[in-house]
Formats: structure tokens, sequence, C-alpha cells
């Protein structure tokens, strides 16, 4: 067993925080312009979504206490949520998918 890895430390290394994947560059004006962002999924109070720009997916979350009464759909236009997209630029939690 010397010189191997146990198997609970190589699972643990193979969970992504999703702030560990780089994502391109982006301006807010290249994410909304005529794009749509899809439903993708919801985990812990948030929303997330998904954009394609410059032909790479990628991701962000929309805060379900911040919306309050407002209905989400499974697609918006991307402008609609230009400023969850813009605090995900600021926070890092704008993520390949």
């Amino acid at each position: 067993m010397e010189g191997r890895t146990p198997s609970s430390a190589r699972s643990s290394k193979a969970r992504l925080d999703f702030r560990e994947v780089a994502v391109p560059a982006f301006s807010i004006k290249d994410i909304v312009k005529n794009n749509m962002a899809r439903f993708s999924f919801y985990r812990a109070g948030y929303a997330f979504y998904e954009v394609a720009v410059a032909g790479t997916k990628c991701k962000f979350p929309v805060s379900l206490e911040d919306l309050g009464t407002a209905t989400l759909l499974a697609e918006h236009k991307a402008i609609t949520l230009m400023q969850y997209i813009r605090k995900a630029l600021d926070d890092k939690t704008f993520v390949r998918a």
C-alpha cells in the first residue's frame, strides 16, 4: 500500500469547488447581448442557470432569497438576469458548466 493514495483521499480531491474552474474573462455585454439563460439545477437556495458565451457554456447562481415573489422560468433572456450574472462575475461564481 506504500506510495498509493487511500481511496478516501482520492475521492475528496475529485470534488471540485466551483470556484476552481477557470473561465475566460467575458465582459457583461458579451454574456447578455442576444443571449438566453437556461435553468440547469437547484441547490441549497440557489437556482443555477447556464449561458453559452463564445461557444463556452457557463453557469451562475441566482439566490432564491433575493427573488422574493418573482417567477423563475426555464428560460430567460440573459439580460433579465444581468444583476445575478454581474454578481457571479464579481464573486467568481460565474464558472464553466
